[in-house]
């Protein structure tokens, strides 16, 4: 297995996301995989920062380009209105909105 290889399925084993230090754990686990480097964690930054099918979360958090949508679903979903909240969202537009066109100009 190369050393690629073995980081995807290090991310894989992982649940498609992980921070470099779950990887750097978990990547040299993998027993089908040779790391003879004298900087094996320098390999592994730089397998996530240039191995396409690898994608940057945010600096130290990597995950698979297979979980992106599940990832953008999760960020979205954080800001959706419940129904009461754009009710009230709605009214406070309208308050705005009676209230600017009645600024003098």
């Amino acid at each position: 297995m190369k050393q690629y290889e073995a980081v995807i399925e290090a991310l894989t084993q992982l649940g498609g996301i992980a921070t470099l230090g779950q990887i750097y754990k978990k990547v040299f686990t993998i027993e089908d995989c040779q790391w003879n480097t004298k900087t094996p964690m320098a390999s592994v930054r730089r397998i996530v920062r240039h191995t396409k099918g690898i994608m940057v979360v945010r600096k130290g958090l990597y995950a698979l380009e297979d979980k992106r949508r599940d990832l953008e679903k999760k960020a979205f979903s954080n800001l959706l209105f419940s129904p009461q909240q754009m009710e009230s969202l709605s009214l406070t537009m309208h308050i705005i909105k009676a209230f600017c066109l009645q600024w003098p100009r």
